[in-house]
């Protein structure tokens, strides 16, 4: 079952269009900015409203002009660079080396064929980033099994990779919540909203009905798991759920998790208690050296 998450809908961050204001910038309504053009990027740059909590930048990084721009504006404003197709978008990640001297850049991709050339240029430029794994098959799945090998055992991989960097850390006993909230698609902690203000259902074109009582944002992750273990899917004897929450059954519930993404929790779990054992280890020599 859902583990309670408390009063974390409280926080919710809204995640709007640019053109689409918020209908109140204040200290107390936290919000992102979606951008698609660079006069949307530099007038947010230029005079960030109040309640701002970063800016996402989608399919920007065709302009080189634009990122010269955004490395002379310095502040502490964050940016996530959403990537729409690694593959052929890699070699253009260069263009934010500049701009995250001048304030903090992450970038996000979809975990599709070509990914991994762009995740290993993004980290060896000390870029975090997010993955989006989605439901991943064949050569896709294959790279995300490559990517958390290079996470784990690449020391030059510095800056946090998601959702492997929270699922570690969920490993080693923190509670960083689970994957729909780590990478940010839970529809009641990051309401993502339409032009017209209608939550988005996520990963499809579809909104949530203000009409409809029972299909809402604020239960739509619960209401999913519970229908997945009333169905008798593979998830009642998942033992990753509680990290998972059948992210990885969404849009489709027939998804099968068993060939590649339990084995790649396996490896996360095997990871952390391998750190465990190598610290436990570590702490007597260190105690005998601080009394010697």
């Amino acid at each position: 079952m859902r583990g309670e998450r408390g009063d974390l809908y409280r926080d919710a961050i809204t995640i709007w269009p640019a053109q689409t204001a918020p209908p109140s910038t204040n200290a107390h309504s936290r919000w992102v900015a979606s951008v698609a053009t660079p006069a949307e990027l530099l007038a947010l740059l230029d005079e960030s409203p109040e309640g701002l909590e970063w800016i996402e930048v989608r399919g920007l990084l065709d302009d080189l002009e634009l990122w010269r721009a955004v490395a002379q504006r310095h502040d502490a404003l964050s940016l996530d660079v959403l990537m729409q197709d690694p593959l052929e978008e890699f070699s253009r990640l260069y263009r934010l080396v500049d701009a995250s001297h001048a304030r903090p850049i992450g970038v996000t991709m979809p975990v599709r064929p070509g990914f991994l050339k762009a995740l290993k240029l993004a980290t060896s430029i000390g870029l975090p980033v997010r993955l989006l794994p989605g439901q991943p098959v064949g050569a896709a799945l294959a790279e995300l099994d490559e990517a958390l090998s290079l996470y784990l055992y690449d020391p030059m991989v510095d800056a946090p990779v998601e959702f492997f960097h929270s699922v570690l850390s969920h490993f080693h006993g923190h509670h960083p919540g689970d994957l729909w909230g780590i990478l940010q698609e839970e529809p009641a902690m990051f309401p993502r909203r339409d032009e017209k203000g209608h939550v988005r259902v996520p990963r499809t074109a579809e909104v949530f009905s203000e009409m409809d009582t029972v299909v809402t944002p604020a239960g739509f992750v619960e209401r999913h798991v519970t229908h997945l273990l009333d169905s008798g899917a593979e998830c009642a004897l998942c033992p990753w759920l509680g990290m998972c929450q059948g992210y990885f059954k969404w849009p489709d519930e027939n998804y099968s998790c068993a060939a590649g993404i339990i084995p790649l929790f396996d490896r996360l779990k095997q990871a952390a208690d391998e750190m465990r054992a190598a610290l436990a280890e570590k702490e007597p020599m260190l105690e005998s050296t601080l009394t010697s």
